[in-house]
Formats: structure tokens, C-alpha cells, sequence
């Protein structure tokens, strides 16, 4: 059920932008009332990071929309093609940073940035995970961390986390191979995957934080 009404979500985002863009204002108007608790879990694991990481991780403002912009365009051709979730334009950048439901958040190496994540939430408690990290710092741990964060963040918030990924974006799939918190969910129309994100039971989130920590910072 929920796949089919991800279909419609999609279509609707890709074929009638106006009537997403009025959706999407208003989810986030609500949503930020609603939800402001989400953002207590982020900052705790951002002093987390922080504290004990040489890379420093916040949520992206306006004055970093142009290391965003920059860090898209040293994206290989084909990492473009699969991550779309808003337009590359500084306007829409903007508008999505004004939107408290579509939490952007950077790792930053000095004023460099060298990963950029989301969560996109919704009302119903349900949010969509997307994230990229600069060619140059791959195979240092800054995906796992970026995941870790924003997991951590919505599971103690409430929420379920969701992911659509094409089964030809070679990079991303062999990301995910091992994650051990990944659930196939559905298959959707042109050869992408509906996933899950699932908290595992007894997980205790501070042992296993600092164990990231210590692969990629030191």
C-alpha cells in the first residue's frame, strides 16, 4: 500500500510541481510545530560528533549553499542522474533550507564541504534519507556517520526512515550491501527499490557510535 502511494507521491513531484511545491510548504509549516524534537536529537549528536571528530558536521544555512553548489558539481555524470532530491539551483536550495521538514545537514573538512545528507519528513511520522559524500573522501566513514546521525535522530524522534535506490546506481547498492539496518520493501517503476531503514532491537547507540568514531576520525 504504501509503495502504490509512493508512486502517486513521486509522480505528483515530477509532473505537477505546484501543487508539490503548496504540499510541501505546508507540511513543513506543520511539521516544524509538530516536531521540533527531532532537532534536539540532532544537535545532541552533532556535539557528539564534534567533540571527538577532526571533520565538523551542522546543518547547512545559507551561507553554505554555494559548497553545496560546489560539491554537486564535482559529482561523476552518473551520481547526478540518481540523486535528485530537489533542484541544483540556489533558489530551490534556499527555499528547501527555509522548509524546517527537509533537514539538511553538511560534514565539513575545514570550510571544504565533503558530505551532504537529508531527511525528508512528513507529518505521519514517516521521512525519506538521502545522502552523497565528496569523491575525494570516500572510504573514510563519512557515509556511515552521516547515516548513523540521521538514523539515531529520526528512530529516537518517532519516526520510520525510508530510501528509494536505483538498481543501477552501482555506487549506492554496493553502500548498502552490508547495512545492517536495510529492508527491501517494495519494487517501483523504472528499476528502483523502495527500502526501509529499521532500528535493530536493544541497540545501544552510544557504544556503537563511538566504534564509528574511532574508524574515521583518529
Amino acid at each position: 500500500m504504501f509503495g502504490y502511494l509512493l508512486n502517486i507521491i513521486i509522480t505528483i513531484k515530477e509532473r505537477l510541481p505546484f501543487i508539490w511545491n503548496v504540499f510541501e510548504f505546508i507540511n513543513g509549516k506543520l511539521f516544524y510545530y509538530n516536531n521540533r524534537m527531532i532537532y534536539k536529537s540532532l544537535y545532541y549528536y552533532f556535539d557528539f560528533f564534534n567533540s571527538k571528530s577532526k571533520f565538523k558536521i551542522k546543518l547547512i544555512t545559507i551561507s553554505d549553499i554555494r559548497s553545496l553548489m560546489l560539491l554537486i558539481d564535482r559529482l561523476e555524470l552518473n551520481q547526478k542522474t540518481f540523486f535528485e532530491p530537489h533542484a541544483f539551483s540556489y533558489r530551490s536550495i534556499k527555499s528547501l533550507i527555509y522548509n524546517k521538514s527537509f533537514i539538511m545537514v553538511g560534514i565539513f573538512d575545514d570550510s571544504k564541504l565533503i558530505g551532504y545528507s537529508f531527511l525528508r519528513c512528513f507529518l505521519n511520522h514517516k521521512c525519506f534519507i538521502g545522502r552523497l559524500v565528496d569523491k575525494d573522501y570516500r572510504r573514510q566513514g563519512i557515509g556511515n556517520i552521516m547515516n548513523e546521525i540521521l538514523y539515531n535522530t529520526a528512530w529516537k524522534s518517532g519516526f520510520r526512515i525510508f530510501a528509494t535506490i536505483s538498481k543501477n546506481n552501482n555506487l549506492v547498492m554496493n553502500a548498502h550491501k552490508n547495512n545492517p539496518y536495510m529492508k527491501r520493501l517494495k519494487d517501483l517503476k523504472e528499476d528502483y527499490l523502495l527500502v526501509e531503514f529499521v532500528k535493530p532491537q536493544n541497540k545501544i547507540i552510544k557504544k556503537h557510535f563511538l566504534n564509528m568514531h574511532s574508524f574515521i576520525c583518529y
